[in-house]
């Protein structure tokens, strides 16, 4: 897995991001950062983690652009006021999950989902039951019994712009509720 950073960076959001955002255009690159407020991280505990509680930014980069992120924000900070207040390398990122489905055709949607992980990303304390109920099979319209249930949980951990990616694609699906993303970071 490469080499990711958080930078906490001090001084106003809106200028701020307005500037690493010109900055990296200007340099070239798009990608590669990550505005955890802009994004589901569990912000409460990220703020916890820090020493400096006023106006504060978590930026979360690749190695590849972190120097690039400094030095750019270094050059800014006598007219803006920017100042990275601390960095952490960051192990992991992750969030958990949990599902369920009585119907068959979602289940092997999820199932696909769960089974493809990006690059450098896992599911961790994966448990999963399908149950066939042969008794309540039938019309299901308003029954609390279903013919087929598929339901479990996990931890989907790893590489963090790989789990915010599979973080968005399973927020946007009705039947697998997620948490906030969280990081663990080297102090």
């Amino acid at each position: 897995m490469p080499a990711y950073h958080e930078l906490v960076i001090k001084g106003d959001r809106k200028e701020l991001r307005a500037f690493i955002e010109g900055f990296m255009i200007g340099s070239k690159k798009r990608r590669g950062y990550i505005f955890t407020e802009e994004h589901a991280f569990d912000m409460d505990r990220l703020k916890d983690l820090i020493k400096f509680h006023g106006e504060v930014t978590h930026l979360i980069c690749d190695t590849a652009n972190r120097g690039l992120i400094e030095s750019g924000i270094k050059k800014a900070s006598e007219k803006f006021d920017f100042e990275i207040v601390e960095r952490h390398r960051i192990r992991r990122a992750y969030f958990e999950f949990d599902f369920k489905t009585a119907n068959r055709k979602v289940a092997g949607t999820i199932k696909r989902l769960i089974g493809k992980m990006p690059a450098g990303v896992k599911v961790a304390d994966l448990e999963q039951d399908e149950i066939i109920d042969p008794s309540a099979r039938g019309v299901e319209l308003y029954t609390p019994t279903h013919h087929y249930n598929f339901y479990g949980k996990g931890v989907v951990e790893g590489d963090p712009f790989g789990v915010h990616h599979l973080h968005a694609k399973m927020r946007e699906h009705e039947n697998i509720n997620v948490s906030d993303m969280d990081i663990h970071v080297d102090k």
